[in-house]
């Protein structure tokens, strides 16, 4: 070996163990944690995802996709208020059927799967860790919010690019939807989901003023257009995976200064 590639050896053994250590913690604590509290599980799980799926019902039904307390004016959040533009109803329905351990599983399944892929460098995956240990990230799949979703897209994003812009289905991560911006494909789904909008176009309109009139929450502090700040560790979690691969892999083909030369004496 090399000697001069031993203290970037170490460095890199170093950073794989706080990688998993960190990692490690993250799931003890957690598992500690839903040990400890199963009722409180019991009544987290899905609790988000029902809330939309009553949404989807209430819409069906012609009531609107908002509550009535949200479109007259200023409003404390509160359980059962939708935050999300219409547009979403496309995701959720088929979803009422299939139940919400599908809707949280398959976005989940994504994410991980794009974390492979790149096969971060140990720095990036200590990061990845830190985001997940955060604890809005696995509230998140807990709960079955549809941030989960959106996370999965930009993952998506960071490999094929267009499928970054279906974040815009949740405006308040907005930011994360231009990891796809220069590729064409990015800007018609921009476009179609335009289109797709204005069979909602009444609600979608009454989004900005819905999310503005939202007022803070006392006990977690959601509320107005930055209320989704605590979720962007989970969505950089496909962008620290991409900035953090190991590059491309090698093809198998020797450079020319590694090919040895012909024999010509033969």
């Amino acid at each position: 070996m090399d000697p001069t590639t031993l203290p970037a050896s170490r460095a890199e053994a170093a950073l794989r163990l706080a990688a998993i250590a960190v990692a490690t913690l993250a799931i003890v604590g957690w598992g500690i944690a839903l040990v400890s509290a199963p009722d409180w599980f019991a009544r987290s799980f899905a609790i988000d995802y029902g809330i939309y799926m009553n949404a989807v019902d209430r819409w069906w039904a012609g009531d609107g996709w908002y509550q009535a307390r949200q479109l007259a004016g200023p409003y404390p959040i509160e359980i059962g208020d939708i935050l999300y533009p219409p547009i979403l109803l496309y995701l959720l329905i088929p979803f009422r059927l299939l139940g919400p351990w599908l809707w949280w599983m398959l976005p989940a399944a994504t994410l991980a799967w794009v974390v492979w892929r790149h096969r971060p460098a140990p720095w990036a995956l200590g990061i990845i860790a830190l985001c997940l240990a955060w604890p809005y990230s696995p509230a998140k799949y807990i709960f079955g919010n549809p941030v989960i979703w959106a996370a999965a897209a930009v993952g998506l994003g960071t490999i094929y690019r267009w499928p970054a812009a279906l974040v815009l289905v949740k405006p308040t991560v907005a930011p994360f939807a231009l990891v796809g911006i220069r590729d064409r494909r990015w800007w018609v789904v921009v476009v179609v989901l335009m289109v797709a909008s204005l069979p909602f176009l009444a609600d979608s309109l009454r989004y900005a003023q819905v999310l503005l009139d939202a007022q803070t929450n006392p006990v977690d502090g959601r509320g107005g257009p930055l209320y989704s700040l605590t979720e962007f560790p989970l969505m950089a979690i496909g962008v620290i995976a991409y900035l953090g691969r190991r590059g491309r892999r090698r093809s198998g083909l020797a450079s020319a200064d590694q090919v040895p030369a012909k024999d010509e004496s033969r």
